[in-house]
C-alpha cells in the first residue's frame, strides 16, 4: 500500500492545529508539519500531539520574512525523493480531506495516471450567527458551506515525478504545479480525484482573521524589501487590509462575505456573490486535549511578531533544514 503524508507550513494556528491533525491523520500515514515562526500556542499542541504518539515530523523555519513556495518546493522534492512518501498532499492547518474513508481514498489514489498531479477542489466553510459560539472544535462549530463556489479552486498532490522532474515547481498557495517551459512556466493538466474534496476553513473568527491578514501581509512586503500597497503579492488579502485599515474592525456579516468568497473577494469588488448555503458538517470522532478555550488574540499575535521582528534573528538556512527533514523518521 503506498504511503500517504501530508505537508503544511502553518505559523499562528493555535485554535485549529489540533483538530487539523487529528481529522487529517485519519487518512494519511505521516504529517510532516513546519512551524513558520509561530506566536502563539501552536508549537506547543503540536509538540503535545508528537508525544502522544501521533505520527507528526516538525521542522522550525525561524525566517521573518513568507518565502513560502520556494521553500514548500524544497522539502516536498526533498521527501519525496528519499522514498518518506509515495504521495504528498499539500495542505494548509484551515484545509480538511473529505472522504468516505481510508479505503476510499487509496483507491481514488490508485486511478490517478501514474506520474500525473492530481488537485483537490476546495469546499469552503463560512461562519454564520447560527454557530455553537462555545465550541471551541472550529469544524465542529462552522457546519455550513458555499452551495456554489465563486471561482473553483484546487489544491495539488504530488507524487515521486515531482521529484525526479526539475522543471516542475508548485506555484504559492499550492494551488498548481507548474512546468518551465523555457523563460517561463505553464500549468501542467491536473487530474481530479474522484468523489474526493478538500474543506476548507480560512474565516473562523475576527480575531484569527485581523492576526493572520496584517502578519501575513507584513512578512510579505518584509521579503520583498519594501511596503507594496499595490499587492502584487498576496492579492487574496488586499481588500481585508484595506478594510482593516479603513475601519479598524471586520464585522460578522464582513467576515461571512470573505469566507464566501475568500480567494477571490478583491477582484470581485462590486459583482453579487451566490450566498446560499449548505448544512455538511464533517465527521468529528474525537475530542480536543490540548487547544485552549479562550479566543485567538490578535494584538498578541502582532505584539510579538513585531517584538521578532525587532531582535531581527539570523536568517535561516532552508537547505540545512530540508536536510534534516528528510532522515528525520
Amino acid at each position: 500500500m503506498r504511503k500517504i503524508a501530508g505537508l503544511a507550513m502553518v505559523r499562528n494556528e493555535a485554535d485549529i492545529i489540533e483538530t487539523f491533525v487529528r481529522y487529517n491523520l485519519k487518512f494519511l500515514d505521516e504529517m510532516i508539519i513546519v512551524l513558520h515562526s509561530p506566536l502563539d500556542d501552536t508549537p506547543r499542541i503540536v509538540e503535545q500531539l508528537r508525544a502522544e504518539g501521533l505520527p507528526i515530523v516538525i521542522e522550525h523555519n525561524h525566517e521573518l520574512g513568507f518565502s513560502k513556495a520556494e521553500w514548500m518546493n524544497k522539502v516536498a522534492r526533498d521527501v519525496l525523493a528519499a522514498k518518506r512518501a509515495d504521495f504528498l498532499f499539500m495542505l494548509d492547518a484551515d484545509e480538511f480531506i473529505k472522504s468516505p474513508s481510508r479505503a476510499y481514498l487509496n483507491e481514488a489514489i490508485n486511478s490517478i495516471p501514474v506520474g500525473a498531479t492530481a488537485a483537490l477542489r476546495w469546499e469552503s466553510y463560512v461562519p454564520t450567527l447560527d454557530d455553537a459560539g462555545v465550541e471551541r472544535n472550529a469544524i465542529k462549530r462552522i457546519q455550513y458551506r458555499c452551495a456554489k463556489e465563486s471561482t473553483p479552486i484546487c489544491k495539488v498532490t504530488v507524487c515521486k515525478r515531482f521529484a525526479d522532474d526539475a522543471s516542475l515547481t508548485i506555484a504559492d498557495g499550492n494551488h498548481a504545479v507548474l512546468c518551465a517551459q523555457g523563460s517561463s512556466q505553464r500549468p501542467v493538466t491536473h487530474a481530479a480525484f474522484r468523489g474526493l474534496s478538500l474543506a476548507h476553513f480560512p474565516v473562523r473568527s475576527e480575531s484569527q482573521l485581523v492576526s493572520k491578514v496584517l502578519i501575513g501581509v507584513w512578512s510579505r512586503w518584509l521579503e520583498k524589501g519594501s511596503v507594496d500597497k499595490s499587492m502584487n503579492i498576496s492579492n487574496h488579502w488586499l481588500q481585508f487590509y484595506r478594510d482593516l485599515m479603513n475601519d479598524g474592525h471586520i464585522s460578522r456579516e464582513r467576515l461571512r462575505d470573505i469566507a464566501l468568497d475568500y480567494q477571490c473577494a478583491q477582484q470581485r469588488s462590486g459583482d453579487a456573490v451566490d450566498t446560499r448555503l449548505i448544512h455538511d458538517p464533517l465527521p468529528v470522532d474525537f475530542e480536543l486535549k490540548y487547544t485552549s478555550e479562550k479566543d485567538v488574540s490578535s494584538l498578541s499575535n502582532i505584539a510579538r511578531w513585531v517584538e521578532m521582528l525587532i531582535d531581527r534573528p539570523p536568517q535561516f538556512d532552508a537547505n540545512n533544514l530540508v536536510k534534516r527533514v528528510v532522515r528525520n523518521a
